[in-house]
């Protein structure tokens, strides 16, 4: 009675008129906008959220703080199960084993989440019968140990029924009532720790206690609680997996605590502490996990928020079916809806309707199952679970338009489900460096998708492993020896084609056909899909070789090009280059495996033959994600944080000795390193490399970068991409060649940028993103943007808001590297358009007028020699010491001895003996100004404070012009110049952002003759001591 009245109490929540009533808001103009965008808020939004915030306090929380736990219990069970201690396993084999405790972990989520769903046992009559195998069951077992009502920690029982249920799972038992679901991830005949080793009842009942119950901190057994998986989603194992990657396997040098409180887990030594209870300890020998980014950020794991995944996959996908829906099938489908809703007669109406379904069915053959959709940073899958949810609606909801009349035959199903597998088989792929995220997607997708009576969905020819960044994209490529950048045009020249394209593409061609049938192989008979599959990978594997030379040979510039020719030759046509003559051909071929081994090569035709082969799109419908947003150089923090997990907090020097000692008491750390920061050397010559990427622009190799063009490149024409990138996109000069790559060959839809505030992303707040869509094709006049957004909810009604850009404006206000304005309002538009006008940009070389030289004179790290602390000549200008036409705003830090900077700076150092303007390096749009310059005397300035000289002021003392520095200073502290800069920066000004800004470049007499107030005025501002002695004498 009591369940019954807590259902109503749900339903009548849920269910209620209140619960739909929208929230009154009290500015009528933004009413009004979200009344027009359709987005409303009321109570269900609130509970949501509420609900939202006890799932992260009570669930995703405590689970992601006792995972790493769980981790330590079964790897060391692992280790203690072969007899040999965790320092006699080497860092690989350690690595080994971390990842079979990570997999034995993806399989109790998946039964978890099976049994949360009532999705086991797949036969109801045996669920009493089951509940004894369960997990749930084994957990409760689990959980006897951990308050002492067992304490056989020596036995195998747990290990045995755990084995018992997932082989089960696998292979299919009656007794169990389960079919086998197959689906690799089950399967032990590859594993060397699943299959040939067992874990103690010491280790895995704490394993299964901590993913079962959420421990109470104060040891307080009416404080736990079982973790409710019927609660969590799908998505949020993409949390798990991000915090996984968070760890680095260590071994405990001493025996340590690890103490679990309020605020997170700590690692404490046994010596420098005394045990509480609640506290594990950590046997000196043993294996435990400190936090590390290295490994999230080689693999580029990011989680990303469920609204930005729903946009972008709304907008990418969901957005051209249906428009290609409206524009091809729309009529058509209304016609024979309103026959089968108002025929004459029942025949008429059952022969509509029939032809409406058949209508829908053929637009989701032809159309939706031929939509393919990529994310080559797939991580846990999320976009991909996402994109095909919402495949699925966009077909439910077009099924539903068909009248329910009885009579009408179907060939399809409208259960969910179905269509999520149909989908998943289809459209769905991904790529993942870490074949960890590929087992998750796997996970996640068949969760999301899972039948008790259908086995997990065949998926190893769409999600595979490997580098997305690093391999070919199309055959056309191996047509020819490379040609690198840094080589002249006439040994180009004089190379030959290699190979006739078609003497190569009818090996892909066979591969293709093979992959594409498995889509016709029927979906349970998984074993007869594995064997195509097999098939096709070892046929294209035939081309592997020439790809991975192709790659090599772009990464190492010494190859060479004659070697190359000699290797491509005899590995096209079979033959080995062991007896070569050449002994160089068979070095090359071993440094080739070494560089595709150690870099993971993914070559897109061989991986994807049916996307990319011949009589194929060309590419993917669509590509989504959210990729990583690293630089390609080493960390040291990073690197050594694997071996010492506190190496973060140390300053420079401390951090420099342990660094040290790490290396000199083991010295394979240093080989390590030394392999570390030659894979990144490796990687950035083959990323600099215009075959391997045409615009990855200047300045330092952001992957987001990669990305960007990798994205776009792998669409076929017409494609669309939807993507979470920095907002340097738009901003950055080392992104200009991006920008015109976009608004030249595609057509931009839009480009949202959001300010962190709300923490979307685990970095700082002040950090800006964007969301970036756009098609591949044409190009773009106008595209939909807003900047300075916070609140991802409301991307509905940013979307019905946008500004419209104009490509013709950002060429007017960036000719040269065509950053974008973060214009809030079209008033911001046209007041910026009048502001430029028709005045010279300030990096503009005029023949008539004068022109400014850009400087920076002292770099505070590499001429730190010559700063003094104690006053000697002169103060050492540093950014802080300037404000608005006063460059005494602060006192200075160092100073410096003529004579010794004269002698450093040779023929440069006339920029210390005249007037010039200085301005703020450190600037964002957000503080009180954000264009901070001054005139600055005759002195140096650090790199802080970049300097900008008129040309014509000669190399003296000062020149004849220093009236021209006067009215530089004053346009460059007016609000019109701080107004133009505030929309283009984010934190740091340079000499990219100067040069784009519109200042009037009168002659020296107009200015004295027309402008004789403003220039007296602010040299009363600027000439305030002795050092403007000069200057002021001068002006008047």
């Amino acid at each position: 009675m009591a369940s019954d009245e807590a259902e109503y109490g749900l339903f009548e929540r849920f269910f209620h008129k209140d619960s739909f009533v929208a929230d009154e808001t009290a500015d009528a103009e933004e009413a009004r906008r979200n009344e027009s965008a359709g987005v409303t808020r009321c109570r269900l939004d609130h509970d949501r959220e509420q609900s939202e915030r006890v799932l992260e306090t009570a669930v995703k929380t405590p689970l992601l703080a006792q995972v790493d736990e769980v981790l330590q219990y079964i790897c060391n069970g692992f280790i203690f199960d072969t007899r040999k201690s965790g320092a006699e396993y080497t860092e690989e084999e350690r690595a080994e084993i971390f990842e079979s405790a990570v997999k034995l972990i993806y399989r109790c989520l998946f039964l978890f989440f099976a049994e949360a769903g009532r999705l086991l046992p797949s036969d109801p009559e045996k669920a009493d019968l089951y509940r004894q195998h369960s997990i749930q069951s084994l957990c409760q077992e689990a959980r006897k140990f951990r308050w002492g009502q067992r304490r056989d920690t020596d036995a195998y029982d747990l290990w045995k029924r755990l084995k018992g249920l997932i082989n089960a799972v696998n292979d299919g038992d009656p007794e169990y009532g389960i079919m086998g679901y197959n689906g690799g991830l089950f399967d032990d005949e590859a594993e060397r720790f699943l299959g040939q080793h067992q874990l103690r009842n010491d280790f895995l009942s704490r394993a299964l206690y901590l993913l079962a119950f959420v421990e109470p901190y104060d040891n307080e057994p009416d404080e736990e609680y079982a973790m409710p998986y019927q609660d969590l989603e799908v998505r949020h194992l993409g949390e798990l997996y991000e915090t996984i990657l968070e760890y680095t396997v260590m071994l405990a040098d001493a025996d340590r605590l690890r103490r679990r409180t309020k605020k997170g887990v700590e690692i404490l030594l046994c010596s420098q502490t005394t045990k509480k209870a609640g506290d594990t300890l950590i046997k000196k020998g043993d294996v435990f996990f400190g936090e590390s980014a290295l490994e999230r950020k080689q693999t580029g794991s990011y989680y990303t928020p469920e609204s930005l995944v729903r946009f972008l996959n709304e907008k990418t996908i969901v957005q051209p079916l249906r428009e290609t829906f409206e524009r091809a099938y729309r009529q058509r489908f209304d016609e024979l809806l309103d026959q089968a809703n108002h025929g004459h007669d029942a025949g008429a109406r059952r022969g509509a309707a029939q032809s409406a379904a058949m209508l829908v069915e053929r637009f989701v053959e032809k159309e939706v199952l031929a939509f393919k959709v990529c994310d080559p940073a797939m991580g846990s899958g999320h976009f991909l679970v996402n994109a095909a949810n919402q495949m699925t609606d966009l077909v439910i909801a077009l099924l539903a338009e068909v009248p329910a009349i009885e009579g009408i035959a179907v060939s399809f199903t409208s259960c969910p489900n179905d269509w999520r597998r149909r989908i998943n088989r289809a459209c769905v792929y991904g790529v993942d460096i870490n074949p960890l995220a590929v087992n998750l997607a796997k996970l996640s997708l068949w969760l999301n998708c899972f039948a008790s009576d259908h086995k997990l969905t065949f998926l190893d020819h769409h999600l595979r492993c490997g580098n997305s960044l690093i391999g070919i994209r199309s055959l056309t490529q191996l047509a020819s020896i490379p040609v690198r950048r840094a080589e002249k045009s006439k040994t180009v020249e004089a190379r030959r084609r290699l190979f006739d394209i078609n003497d190569l593409s009818p090996v892909l061609a066979q591969a293709a056909q093979g992959v594409a049938s498995i889509g016709r192989i029927d979906e349970d008979d998984t074993d007869a899909q594995k064997a195509v599959l097999d098939a096709a990978i070892e046929t294209a594997s035939r081309l592997r070789p020439l790809a991975d030379l192709h790659t090599a040979y772009l990464m190492d510039a010494d190859m060479r090009a004659a070697d190359y020719q000699q290797v491509f030759e005899r590995l096209a046509v079979g033959q080995s280059v062991a007896g070569a003559r050449n002994p160089a051909l068979p070095e090359m071929v071993t440094l080739v495996e070494a560089y595709r081994d150690r870099h993971h090569f993914f070559h897109w035709p061989l991986e994807f033959p049916d996307v990319f082969g011949p009589g194929a799109a060309g590419g993917f419908s669509a590509t989504v994600g959210n990729p990583p947003w690293d630089i390609v150089k080493p960390n040291s923090q990073e690197f050594f944080s694997r071996y010492d997990p506190k190496f973060r907090s140390y300053d420079k020097q401390t951090a420099r000795r342990v660094a040290e000692k790490l290396m000199a008491d083991n010295p394979t750390i240093a080989e390590k390193l030394n392999q570390y920061c030659q894979g990144f050397a490796e990687q950035s010559a083959y990323f600099k490399e215009p075959l391997s990427y045409s615009a990855l622009g200047k300045g330092d190799i952001n992957t987001f970068k990669l990305f960007l063009e990798q994205f776009f490149t792998l669409l076929n024409e017409g494609g669309r991409m939807g993507i979470v990138v920095p907002s340097g996109i738009y901003t950055d000069q080392g992104c200009q060649p991006l920008r015109e790559l976009f608004f030249e060959q595609s057509e931009i839809d839009f480009l949202y940028c959001f300010e962190n505030r709300m923490a979307i992303f685990n970095i700082h707040r002040s950090f800006k993103f964007v969301l970036f869509g756009t098609r591949k094709g044409g190009s773009t006049d106008r595209f939909k943007c807003a900047f300075m957004e916070h609140d991802p909810e409301r991307l509905p009604v940013i979307d019905a808001d946008a500004l419209k850009m104009s490509v013709r404006l950002v060429e007017k206000f960036s000719p040269d590297t065509l950053s974008i304005m973060e214009f809030k309002s079209q008033r911001d538009i046209d007041v910026t358009t009048k502001i430029y006008g028709d005045w010279p940009l300030l990096g503009e070389k005029l023949e008539h007028a004068w022109n400014v030289t850009f400087r920076t004179e002292l770099h505070m790290t590499n001429d730190s020699h010559l700063f003094k602390s104690t006053p000697t000549d002169c103060p050492l200008y540093e950014g802080k010491m300037i404000w608005l036409f006063d460059s005494h705003f602060e006192g200075p830090r160092y100073w410096l001895n003529r004579q010794q900077v004269e002698q450093a700076l040779g023929a440069d150092a006339w920029q210390g003996r005249c007037y010039r303007v200085g301005f703020r390096d450190v600037a964002a749009s957000t503080n009180e100004r954000t264009l901070i310059a001054s005139l600055i005397p005759p002195c140096w300035a650090g790199n802080t404070i970049p300097t900008v000289i008129p040309e014509n002021l000669g190399k003296g003392s000062h020149g004849p012009n220093d009236v021209e520095g006067i009215w530089l200073a004053s346009f460059l502290g007016s609000l019109c110049a701080d107004y133009v800069i505030r929309q283009k920066i984010t934190n740091h000004m340079n000499f990219f952002y100067m040069e784009t800004l519109p200042i009037p470049r009168p002659t020296d007499r107009s200015i004295v003759s027309s402008f004789a107030s403003l220039i007296a005025k602010s040299a009363r501002l600027i000439c305030t001591d002795d050092d403007f002695r000069s200057l002021w004498e001068k002006v008047f």
